[in-house]
């Protein structure tokens, strides 16, 4: 009896806790990874859709010089990709921007926000005009769209936190 538990194969409890033990860690270390990565992708697709307004935006200033007629109704004629609410409407998806062209024409000015998967409103200002020409950013964290995320906010933030690019874009 005693030969043969000498010459028995396998793996010993010890062994196959250290094999336990070692996966655990590995997925440890790479869990957070994973949920980064997933955040940055989730901000990165609500950019990508916020540029795509821009961009219809930007044809209709082109052809009338004024950011008045880039309204809801107009960008989604434009853009069906893409859902567009109303200036005081909230974003609730990475696909629904809230609109603001101004309250009324001529605008130099068009406003934009959209609710990304991460929880995150994203902001976009688009200046036609000198001293602030150009695209700008800004963003805010919250558990849900709520009534933060409209073009109305995103009008009423202060010029010194909107940067020009969704990378450095500070939390407002």
């Amino acid at each position: 009896m005693k030969q043969l538990i000498e010459n028995e194969d396998g793996f010993t409890l010890v062994e196959l806790m250290v094999v336990v033990l070692t996966i655990a860690i590995l997925i440890a270390l790479a869990l957070p990874t994973y949920a980064g990565a997933r955040t940055r992708v989730e901000d990165r697709a609500t950019q990508s859709n916020i540029r795509n307004a821009i961009n219809i935006a930007n044809t209709v200033y082109t052809d009338k010089a004024d950011f008045f007629p880039a309204n809801n109704t107009k960008l989604a004629t434009e853009e069906v990709s893409l859902s567009f609410v109303a200036t005081g409407t909230s974003s609730a998806t990475p696909k629904q921007i809230s609109v603001n062209s101004g309250a009324s024409a001529p605008s130099q000015s068009w406003y934009g926000a959209a609710f990304s998967d991460s929880k995150t409103c994203w902001y976009v200002w688009q200046q036609a005009v000198a001293p602030n020409a150009g695209t700008w950013w800004a963003k805010r964290t919250a558990s849900n769209a709520n009534t933060t995320c409209t073009g109305t906010v995103a009008k009423g933030i202060v010029v010194a936190n909107w940067r020009n690019t969704p990378v450095s874009a500070v939390a407002v």
